[in-house]
C-alpha cells in the first residue's frame, strides 16, 4: 500500500491510471471503516497497528485528496493556497527551505532534508452570540515540523493516532497537528469555547495548506478538527515540492556558500497569543514597565461584596465554576491583594466565565483586567450585574 501511494504522488503519466487509484480507494475506504465517526471514540484513543495488511504512514496528495473528499472536507480555494504557497521558505534554487537560512552549506551540495511548514488563516465567531464579548477571533499563522517546547493551556482536544508503521514516532509535532491544536486553544482561551460540547456553537472559516504530504495521523487530525467544530466551513490542502519553481532536486542545485552573508531566520512555532504570525523573527520593542496603579482602601457596599465575590465565582461549563475566593475583603485594595494571591490559571477561569478573551500576558496585566471587569460589574445597572454572575 504504501508503495502504491508513494506511485500515485510522483505525477507520472501511469500515476493517474485508473486502476491504481481504484486500488488506492479501496484502501481508503478500509481505513475509514475502522476510524472513529464520533469524537467520544477519538477520545479514547486511536491504534492502527491492528490493520497489519495496511502498513502505510501516507497516503500521497492524491489519497489524501480523496480520503478527505469522501468526508465531506474540501481543498482550500486558488486564491488562499497561492497566498500560503508564498510563506513558506524557500532557498535560491526556489524549492522549499532546507535549511534554517537561503544560503546553502559550506559542505558539498549535497541533498538536504526538506522542511515542513503549515500555514493556516482563521476567522472564528460565535453562533447567535449575545451583545457583548467575545468577538471574532481571527488571524493567520505559520508554524514549523518539530518540538517547539511546550506551550501553556494547551487543551489536548485532538488526539494523535499510533500507526501501522513507525509506531514511536511523535505525530503531534507536524507542523499540521500544531496548527490545528492551536486553534482549537484559541478558542478556548479567546472565550468562544470553554469546552468541546461548546465548540459546535463556534461558526467561521478555516484554511489550511501544508508545504508537503500529511501523514495519516494529521489526516485523522483533520477528520477530529472537522468534527470538533462542525459549523466552521474547514479547508484543508497540500502542496508538494514539485509544484514550486525549483523542482523537488532543487537541493542538489544551490550554490555553495561563501559564509559572508547573515540573513534572518524562521522564527520557531512558539505560542504567540493567536495573532498574525510573520515568517522572519522579530526583536519585540522594549517598552517601560507601567506602574500598577493601586486600589482604593475606601470600604465597600455589602451589596458591591456580594456582586464581586459572585462574579469571581461565576459558573463555566460542564457543571465547573470559577473558584476565586476574596476572603474577608472589605475594600477594592483588599480585592487586588486577593487577586494578586491567586494563580493566573484561577484567574484566567473568572475571565473566561465573563467571556473576556483570556491571552499570554503577565500577571500584573490579568489581576488588573479582572480589576476592570469586577469595576464594571459594581457600576453596572443591578439587572446587568446579576445577569453577568448568573
Amino acid at each position: 500500500p504504501q508503495s502504491l501511494a508513494f506511485l500515485t504522488e510522483v505525477g507520472l503519466d501511469a500515476s493517474a491510471h485508473p486502476v491504481l487509484v481504484a486500488q488506492l480507494d479501496g484502501i481508503i475506504g478500509r481505513l475509514l471503516e475502522a476510524l472513529p465517526t464520533r469524537l467520544e471514540q477519538w477520545r479514547r484513543g486511536v491504534d492502527l497497528r491492528g490493520l497489519k495488511d495496511i502498513r502505510i504512514d501516507h497516503l500521497g496528495s492524491v489519497g489524501t485528496r480523496l480520503m478527505l473528499g469522501r468526508v465531506g472536507i474540501p481543498a482550500p480555494d486558488e486564491a488562499f493556497t497561492s497566498r500560503a504557497s508564498g510563506t513558506f521558505p524557500r532557498g535560491p534554487s526556489g524549492d522549499f527551505s532546507r535549511r534554517r537560512s537561503h544560503q546553502p552549506l559550506l559542505a558539498d551540495n549535497t541533498p538536504q532534508q526538506r522542511r515542513i511548514f503549515a500555514y493556516a488563516e482563521y476567522n472564528l465567531v460565535r453562533i447567535a452570540a449575545p451583545i457583548g464579548p467575545p468577538g471574532p477571533l481571527d488571524g493567520r499563522m505559520l508554524r514549523e515540523h518539530g518540538f517547539q517546547g511546550l506551550r501553556m493551556w494547551q487543551k489536548g482536544w485532538l488526539r494523535a493516532v499510533t500507526l501501522p508503521v513507525n509506531a514511536h514516532v511523535d505525530r503531534s509535532v507536524c507542523a499540521e497537528f500544531q496548527v490545528l491544536n492551536e486553534l482549537c486553544d484559541l478558542a478556548h482561551q479567546s472565550g468562544l469555547a470553554d469546552s468541546m460540547e461548546e465548540c459546535r456553537g463556534v461558526g467561521g472559516s478555516v484554511q489550511v495548506l501544508v508545504s508537503t504530504t500529511p501523514c495519516l495521523s494529521c489526516v485523522c487530525a483533520v477528520l477530529q478538527f472537522a468534527l470538533l467544530f462542525p459549523a466552521v466551513r474547514f479547508g484543508f490542502g497540500c502542496v508538494q515540492p514539485w509544484h514550486s519553481e525549483g523542482g523537488p532536486d532543487g537541493a542538489t542545485r544551490e550554490a555553495s556558500w561563501t559564509g559572508e552573508t547573515e540573513e534572518e531566520q524562521l522564527a520557531p512555532a512558539m505560542w504567540e497569543g493567536g495573532r498574525i504570525v510573520t515568517s522572519r523573527r522579530v526583536s519585540p520593542p522594549k517598552t517601560p514597565r507601567i506602574a500598577e496603579k493601586e486600589e482604593s482602601a475606601a470600604p465597600l457596599s455589602h451589596e458591591d461584596l456580594e456582586t464581586v465575590q459572585k462574579a469571581c465565582r461565576v459558573r463555566l461549563g460542564s457543571g465547573r465554576a470559577a473558584s476565586v475566593d476574596l476572603g474577608a475583603s472589605r475594600s477594592w485594595a483588599d480585592v487586588q491583594l486577593a487577586l494578586r494571591c491567586r494563580g493566573p490559571d484561577a484567574l484566567a477561569e473568572v475571565l473566561r466565565g465573563h467571556r473576556q478573551a483570556v491571552r499570554a500576558e503577565t500577571q500584573p496585566e490579568r489581576v488588573g483586567r479582572v480589576l476592570s471587569l469586577l469595576h464594571g460589574l459594581v457600576d453596572a445597572p443591578p439587572e446587568a450585574a446579576a445577569e453577568a454572575g448568573a
